[in-house]
């Protein structure tokens, strides 16, 4: 009886036991984020937000001496500060002559434009390489751009121009003076998400 009573016993257990147990069990939340597509000019990812060895800060040229010429000026060390995209984007360098609204009717002997010619580092970002020329000198719209994209995210630094970089705002080449009055030109980088 007592053989009959543990075999009774061990079936019992054999059936109170679930057939498919498991040894683990798994609960989820799933997680998803979306970034959207931005460009901007700011702080470097060090948090600085200049360097104090470039310039970040717009140029004032004298376009003129004594006599009503200019010579021609060169800077260096210049900076666009830090422009960044967090994605792939358009980007355009371009460069204007210093340009008034000022003229005179005698163009033999005054001026209202003076060229400019960048030498940068930036041109990088639009598959021209280090060292990159843009010149308005003979553009007769006085603005001359590169474009290119770039491959994915970037940030240009703190020192967008690089060592050898420069700024010249050339003479002109008659030596003739400049028509007094207001003068613009520029040097711009521009970046489009897309």
């Amino acid at each position: 009886m007592k053989t009959l009573f543990a075999a009774v016993s061990a079936i019992g257990l054999l059936a109170s036991t679930p057939a498919f147990a498991q040894t683990s069990a798994t609960g989820e939340v799933l997680l998803s984020a979306t970034v959207d597509k931005a460009c901007g000019v700011g702080n470097h990812k060090s948090g600085a937000a200049s360097d104090a060895a470039w310039d970040q800060a717009d140029i004032s040229v004298n376009l003129a001496n004594a006599n009503g010429q200019f010579a021609g000026q060169t800077f260096t060390n210049r900076s666009f500060g830090n422009v960044w995209c967090n994605g792939a984007a358009n980007v355009t360098l371009s460069v204007g002559a210093l340009t008034s609204t000022s003229s005179s009717a005698d163009t033999s002997s005054f001026t209202n434009r003076f060229d400019v010619v960048v030498v940068t580092d930036a041109g990088v970002y639009v598959g021209a390489g280090q060292d990159a020329t843009l010149s308005t000198v003979g553009e007769a719209s006085g603005v001359k751009s590169l474009t290119g994209a770039t491959g994915g995210a970037f940030e240009t630094g703190l020192r967008a121009f690089g060592g050898a970089d420069s700024i010249q705002v050339v003479a002109d080449p008659s030596n003739r003076r400049a028509v007094a009055g207001d003068y613009n030109g520029y040097v711009r980088f521009t970046a489009t998400a897309i």
